[in-house]
């Protein structure tokens, strides 16, 4: 756990279960299935061999208090991963946590969404979280999208919504 420039497993021999880093710049996977959490919204992500998961946090934000007006400046409604995710062989999972907030309108929780728009993206064979997300044309139809609700494209400036019940605010 920590914050890293780089984080280098690929000559790694051992096995890790899991690495638990606040920031980097960059995460080079090993051989085996390397699972990582992290709170970087920016990084560049190489998997490397293996079945290797890749789940970005957003501890860090808001989460109780929307529309209530003292916090509005505080509170962000869509979120941006950016930099460049290549999955490996092996299948490959990128996911996101911690998006929800509590709508005081509604009396429930909610999901914002992530848009992926900023980050090229390959060799993810899954995509998957509890939120919904924002992809290029390109990015629909060169990744699997599994357990995610909503699926947003955009393209010229449009946001489009998939055949899902969609929601989002942003």
């Amino acid at each position: 756990e920590g914050s890293y420039a780089v984080v280098d497993l690929s000559g790694t021999v051992a096995t890790i279960d899991s690495v638990q880093i606040n920031s980097l710049e960059s995460f080079i996977g090993s051989d085996a299935n390397d699972v990582v959490f992290t709170n970087d919204h920016t990084l560049d992500f190489n998997g490397g061999a293996g079945d290797d998961q890749l789940s970005i946090s957003f501890e860090d934000f808001d989460l109780y208090y929307y529309p209530a007006s003292h916090y509005w400046d505080d509170f962000e409604s869509l979120f941006s991963v950016s930099g460049d995710f290549i999955g490996g062989s092996g299948v490959d999972t990128l996911q996101f946590t911690d998006t929800r907030y509590y709508d005081h309108l509604s009396g429930g929780y909610k999901y914002r969404a992530v848009d992926l728009t900023s980050a090229n993206i390959s060799e993810f064979e899954l995509t998957g979280g509890t939120t919904a997300v924002i992809v290029s044309t390109e990015q629909f139809n060169n990744l699997n999208f599994t357990n995610l609700d909503s699926v947003f494209v955009k393209s010229n400036g449009v946001i489009k919504a998939s055949e899902n019940d969609n929601e989002f605010m942003g």
